[in-house]
């Protein structure tokens, strides 16, 4: 009789753990919560993106934001950000990464110039939904 009361309150708790982190993940909270910070992530492909990380069950960017190179430019290349939905081939606005790929991920500070330039712009782009 006591084992399986042993055995009905393991369940009880395993239950309540897996409603638990189902609520989390549905819900956002928690570790799942999606960060409002923004994020520089750096490629070994030498690509550096902009934007908001979600890191669980896959680091993903969303409201991504690159550094565009003119290379048009005569003598010195000009460097601009653009937001990813503007490329030609139009991408949604997310990147999931492959964390083999990633070789530096850092926390931007609010007064960056990189989230000034994303804030002062981002009136100016069309939403991609």
């Amino acid at each position: 009789m006591k084992n399986n009361l042993t055995k009905v309150l393991w369940l009880a708790i395993g239950l309540l753990v897996l409603v638990i982190v189902f609520l989390s993940i549905y819900y956002e909270i928690g570790p799942f919560k999606k960060a409002d910070n923004y994020y520089a992530v750096a490629l070994t492909s030498g690509d550096l993106y902009f934007g908001k990380l979600s890191w669980w069950p896959s680091l993903v960017l969303s409201d991504v934001w690159f550094i565009q190179r003119d290379l048009a430019a005569t003598s010195t290349p000009s460097l601009s950000l653009d937001k990813l939905t503007n490329v030609f081939w139009g991408p949604e606005d997310k990147i999931k990464l492959n964390r083999e790929n990633v070789l530096m991920i850092t926390k931007l500070r609010p007064d960056s110039q990189v989230i000034q330039t994303i804030k002062s712009q981002a009136a100016n782009v069309p939403s991609a939904r």
